[in-house]
C-alpha cells in the first residue's frame, strides 16, 4: 500500500475515533467539548515529546504522527467550537467572551507543555521498558 494512501486511513480512523470520544466527553456547563480541548492539548504535548526523545523507533514515526497527530488528536480537539464559546457563554458581553477564550487558550497552552515535559521524562525510561516498546512498534 503506498505510504500516502495509508496515511489517509490512519487519518481516517483516528480522526473518527478522536471525533466520537470528544462528543462523549461534552460537558456543557464547561461550553462545547472543553474537556476534550483540554486532553488533546496534553496528549499532543506528550506524544511529541516522546518522538522528539526517539522513545518509539523511526519505523513508526510516519503512521504514528498520521494516527495520532492528525487523525485522533486533530479529530478529540476541535477549535472551530472553541472560537464560538466565548459569545456562547456570554453573549451578552463580548469583552467577557473575549477574556473567557483568552483563559481557554492559556490553560490549553498549559496543558500541552505539561504534557511535553512528562513526555521529556519518558527519556529517564529504564532500557527495558524502552526495547519493549521499541519491540511492540517494530515493523
Amino acid at each position: 500500500m503506498p505510504e500516502r494512501l495509508r496515511d489517509l486511513l490512519l487519518i481516517f480512523v483516528g480522526g473518527g475515533l478522536g471525533s466520537v470520544i470528544r462528543v462523549m466527553m461534552d460537558v456543557p456547563e464547561l461550553g462545547p467539548w472543553m474537556p476534550a480541548n483540554f486532553l488533546a492539548c496534553f496528549l499532543m504535548g506528550f506524544s511529541s515529546a516522546i518522538v522528539q526523545q526517539g522513545v518509539l523507533p523511526p519505523s513508526v514515526l510516519g503512521w504514528w504522527k498520521a494516527l495520532m497527530h492528525t487523525g485522533f488528536l486533530g479529530g478529540l480537539s476541535t477549535f472551530s467550537v472553541l472560537s464560538i464559546a466565548g459569545c456562547m457563554k456570554y453573549p451578552e458581553n463580548v469583552f467577557l467572551a473575549a477574556w473567557w477564550l483568552l483563559v481557554l487558550l492559556a490553560g490549553f497552552f498549559v496543558f500541552a507543555v505539561v504534557g511535553f515535559l512528562l513526555g521529556l521524562g519518558m527519556k529517564n525510561l529504564t532500557g527495558r521498558v524502552r526495547n519493549l516498546l521499541r519491540f511492540l512498534f517494530a515493523e
